[in-house]
């Protein structure tokens, strides 16, 4: 997905540990890890890593452009919410644990699988991109369902209750300043 407006979507320090570890945020990702791998974990090479996800992290939220949800969540029916995810077609690009998965059969996701996605987006951003897609991202393939403001909320609602644990709360290392700009050096 594009990150031209990721500081409207994602917390930053989010960002970072889906960058350190993407796996363990959504085991089911197609993101592959860059750190942490046989050439790059010795204990000499921790300290350039963190400072280069943090490097990274800064820079492409200083590049960010704005982005303000234009619809507010007020609140929806997790359990229908749960029920139209499997009706309206959510499940045919996207999976999602506990639900019959459609994508495997035929050979993949268009979409994102959706475990955790409580714990990296907001109410008000889910509400708005079920609404209008093309609004976060103009060359969204993701279609309109043609949603009601109720179905889009009880879809957050449930959406919203898919937490992964391990990043709620989570502070990556701080930047280590020399440590990067020996690496740049």
């Amino acid at each position: 997905p594009s990150l031209l407006k990721i500081a409207g979507k994602v917390d930053k320090e989010w960002f970072k540990a889906w960058v350190w570890a993407p796996k363990s945020i959504n085991p089911n990702t197609k993101m592959p890890a860059f750190f942490m791998q046989d050439n790059n974990s010795k204990k000499e090479f921790v300290e350039k890593n963190i400072a280069e996800v943090n490097a990274m992290a800064e820079y492409i939220y200083s590049k960010s452009k704005n982005y303000e949800p234009f619809q507010k969540y007020t609140n929806g029916n997790a359990e229908n919410g749960k029920n139209l995810i499997s009706q309206v077609g959510c499940l045919a690009c996207h999976g999602v644990d506990g639900l019959e998965d459609l994508s495997k059969k035929v050979g993949g996701y268009a979409g994102p699988h959706l475990s955790g996605l409580g714990s990296k987006v907001s109410a008000d951003w889910m509400v708005s991109w079920l609404k209008k897609p093309w609004h976060y991202q103009e060359d969204t393939i993701m279609p309109s369902f043609r949603l009601t403001d109720q179905e889009a909320n009880d879809i957050t609602a449930y959406l919203m209750t898919l937490k992964n644990k391990k990043v709620e709360g989570l502070k990556f290392a701080p930047l280590n300043k020399k440590v990067r700009d020996d690496t740049l050096s």
